[in-house]
């Protein structure tokens, strides 16, 4: 089932989430050479990234990482009156500080509720490839959803060569 209705607002409403509030964390490097990233998701209700109209949605990133995040695909896997588990695909244009491009991504994404209010979401997703100087880039990021409807991020990204 692709996401529409009930799950695609969600997933807009998540996404709206995230980029709000950026937490303003340098990046930081780990033994692997992977830079440890944090920050703030919001859903994109400004049009600042409007440049994607197949997303299913769309979210400003702030912290670590600058710029915007769209869902590309999504397909629920597990549905029930308290929650499910969807997967799919997202990627994100900007930039992790004057590294900038394209990061690919697949998405495992689980959420409970109570009645129609998300009372617990996450979603892990493993980086699959890039662009620009993302080409190669490996790590993932797990973002944790907040009542608010904004999602905080934390994570690694290895960039090839690094």
């Amino acid at each position: 089932m692709q996401l529409h209705g009930r799950f695609g607002r969600r997933v807009a409403g998540i996404g709206v989430l995230l980029i709000l509030g950026a937490v303003a964390v340098a990046p930081g490097t780990m033994a692997s050479s992977a830079t440890i990233v944090s920050g703030l998701q919001v859903p994109d209700t400004t049009g600042a990234c409007n440049d994607n109209p197949e997303a299913i949605a769309s979210y400003q990133m702030s912290g670590s990482l600058i710029g915007c995040w769209y869902t590309d695909t999504g397909v629920y896997k597990n549905v029930s009156p308290t929650g499910f588990l969807a997967t799919g695909t997202e990627h994100f244009v900007g930039c992790l500080g004057s590294s900038c491009g394209t990061l690919f991504t697949t998405f495992t994404f689980t959420a409970t509720y109570v009645g129609d209010v998300e009372a617990h979401g996450r979603c892990h997703h493993p980086i699959t490839g890039g662009t620009g100087a993302f080409a190669g880039a490996t790590g993932s990021i797990n973002f944790k959803d907040d009542p608010s409807g904004c999602a905080t991020y934390h994570g690694e990204v290895k960039l090839a060569g690094s």
